[in-house]
């Protein structure tokens, strides 16, 4: 049983790293700007995990470069997943809070507390909001510098009452991008997922949203039925942020689904890497 343990352990660094290297080198993201978002959170919350070495390695380049012009979804969530490593990070963390920062400023250069992405459609996402507002929170529990402190939990009160203000659907219970696409009825959890991990609703509109997915999502709706949307990446986020807001039973619910399902997927990487954050990844 043990060498059966050891095996897969090292099948599962071969999995992140391939997983990894697949994301890297995505001309051209396949997939919704959230859904990219979801994907690369995922992916890295386990490259630190399984592969810290590898990862620290690609954070020390990143950092170094400095490239504001060139973003890559990465980016967004690079800050958050440094903040994960153990005492390795403190040798650079400042330069992971002024990376942050600098990454605000080109996104948002006019300080309308909305973030935009240019080189994909919508511009502006609540996947690009709480990405970063996320990765903020992560940076915080360090000792940063007090003037990093300060700009960080300003930029951060900002981009979550903006999202709140502009970003928020009354009608429909949930995130949406700007401009609104009101013939778009696809229920999708990133945006959801990614701003219950951020700390952006209140109790109560993270409660109205898991009222409409109770209603209308396949996991509470048609739990027989596998759902592609409902087994990737933005579902596990979403895992763990109904987590946060204690709605236990229902990250249970979800979770049952997915186990119940995903297994019988086709194989891939990220099916075998999403496959060990359900069952062993500890929040």
């Amino acid at each position: 049983m043990k060498e059966s343990a050891d095996k897969t352990a090292i099948i599962k660094e071969e999995v992140i790293l391939t997983w990894i290297n697949e994301l890297l080198h995505e001309s051209k993201p396949s997939t919704a700007l959230p859904t990219g978002l979801a994907e690369w959170m995922c992916a890295g919350l386990l490259w630190v995990k399984l592969a810290p070495q590898s990862f620290q390695a690609f954070c020390q380049k990143q950092l170094k470069s400095n490239r504001q012009t060139q973003l890559q979804l990465s980016d967004l969530v690079l800050a958050g997943l440094i903040a994960q490593l153990a005492d390795e990070a403190s040798t650079f963390i400042d330069q992971t809070g002024h990376y942050h920062l600098l990454l605000s400023e080109t996104l948002d250069p006019q300080e309308t507390g909305l973030l935009q992405w240019k080189s994909l459609h919508p511009q502006i996402s609540p996947a690009v909001q709480a990405s970063w507002v996320w990765a903020a929170d992560q940076l915080l529990k360090w000792p940063l510098p007090p003037a990093q402190v300060e700009q960080l939990i300003q930029l951060k009160e900002v981009y979550v009452y903006e999202t709140d203000r502009q970003l928020w659907d009354k009608r429909k219970k949930t995130y949406r991008e700007l401009p609104f696409d009101l013939e778009q009825e696809i229920l999708s959890p990133a945006n959801d997922a990614l701003a219950l991990l951020a700390w952006i609703p209140d109790q109560d509109g993270a409660e109205d949203m898991l009222g409409r997915y109770r209603k209308h999502a396949p996991p509470w709706q048609q739990p027989e039925v596998a759902a592609p949307e409902w087994l990737g990446p933005a579902a596990y986020l979403l895992y763990r942020g109904l987590n946060a807001y204690e709605m236990t039973q229902a990250a249970e619910e979800l979770k049952k689904y997915t186990l119940r399902h995903l297994p019988l997927m086709p194989e891939s990487t990220k099916k075998d890497g999403l496959l060990w954050l359900w069952q062993h990844y500890e929040q």
